[in-house]
């Protein structure tokens, strides 16, 4: 945001202010606007976190001083999850990369959908499937142009990509989970990656970007871990327990090997049960050349069947993910000062006729 907000200012003609930080124990609040590099120190000077207290602040300064807003809640947190809905429907837009909303009950992700529609406030996730990577939004453009999801293969990971990438060079899987802890690209707790269910989350989210109903009791999920392996909370001592899984996980590789493919954490629709797990994918798989860490998402539709559409690239990271919510942030900012503006007038002037078939279409948005 320090480095950005200048040039948004000067190409966009937005001028963006923060005027509030919040984390799970302090917040900060300025309406004169709040330096982005100082949120550390202002927050540990802050008050004490009070969702009450703040939410007035932010409800008081849309309806009384009739101010656009944009939330950008950048944490895993249920609670804030359920409180999209208010926010929309006091005409505050939320910014997310929090999967819980869209992928919590059907009716709450309709409810979602319907207060952020064509005439509602702006509600922008790009960053909940694949970071920044455009896999929502292409699905979005593709249904709005009449196109339809047939199936779709995907990489949704980065954590589990480059634990199954590790497994395939012959690292133990033990070893390859505690390497992905090292490196920081697990969850605090590495047992939150192996149940797949962050996965489903993301694949339950993109059907229903797609129009399908789909809901969490639809989707077969086989974690890469016994679900009944004792809940071990300290993450060292659990990784531990993963050298009783090697043997296993070595001879899968092997007989993927012999079948001509490699093993991937995938998830899977073909128009019939969504599923989400290991699976063996031959070389020539468009989803089979990622690499370590990576994210695909290989849609087949009616209009891209005998060649799919692929979209790949890193799908984890700080800065990756970082970048993903700015750019969800500069459009939900730029929906929010959008004014009606007159119908243009366009006259065309031709020193020739125009062929039989030439057509142009005027549509007023």
């Amino acid at each position: 945001l320090d480095r950005q907000i200048p040039q948004v200012e000067s190409d966009l003609g937005i001028r963006l202010r923060i005027v509030g930080f919040s984390n799970r124990s302090r917040m900060a609040w300025n309406d004169g606007g709040l330096d982005p590099l100082d949120a550390p120190r202002l927050l540990e000077a802050g008050e004490r976190n009070d969702w009450a207290l703040l939410s007035a602040r932010l409800f008081h300064r849309v309806r009384a001083r009739r101010e656009r807003l944009v939330f950008v809640d950048c944490t895993a947190s249920p609670f804030l999850a359920e409180q999209y809905a208010a926010l929309l429907k006091n005409g505050i837009a939320v910014v997310t990369p929090n999967k819980l909303a869209n992928a919590g009950p059907l009716e709450g992700y309709r409810k979602l959908r319907s207060l952020s529609g064509p005439e509602g406030v702006p509600y922008r996730y790009e960053t909940t499937v694949g970071a920044a990577l455009p896999v929502l939004g292409t699905l979005a453009d593709l249904r709005r142009a009449g196109d339809r999801l047939l199936s779709l293969t995907a990489i949704l990971s980065g954590t589990l990509s480059f634990v199954l990438h590790q497994l395939n060079e012959g690292v133990p899987f033990s070893e390859a989970v505690a390497q992905a802890y090292r490196l920081g690209l697990t969850e605090p707790h590495p047992r939150e990656d192996l149940t797949g269910e962050d996965v489903a989350r993301k694949l339950l989210i993109l059907l229903r970007e797609a129009g399908y109903e789909a809901d969490r009791a639809d989707l077969a999920v086989q974690p890469l871990v016994p679900v009944d392996l004792p809940a071990e909370p300290n993450p060292r001592i659990f990784l531990d327990s993963l050298s009783a899984f090697d043997e296993e996980w070595a001879t899968r590789v092997e007989e993927a090997r012999a079948q001509g493919g490699r093993l991937f954490h995938v998830a899977q629709f073909d128009g019939a049960g969504p599923r989400v797990g290991p699976a063996v994918l031959p070389a020539d798989h468009p989803a089979a050349r990622t690499g370590p860490g990576e994210n695909v998402v290989v849609y087949r539709t009616d209009r891209y069947s005998s060649v799919p559409l692929t979209i790949s690239g890193p799908g984890a990271g700080p800065d990756i993910t970082a970048s993903g919510v700015l750019i969800d942030l500069l459009a939900a900012a730029k929906d929010l000062v959008r004014v009606e503006r007159p119908a243009d007038v366009l006259r065309f002037e031709t020193p020739h006729s125009p062929p039989a078939d030439w057509e142009v279409a005027v549509l007023r948005a």
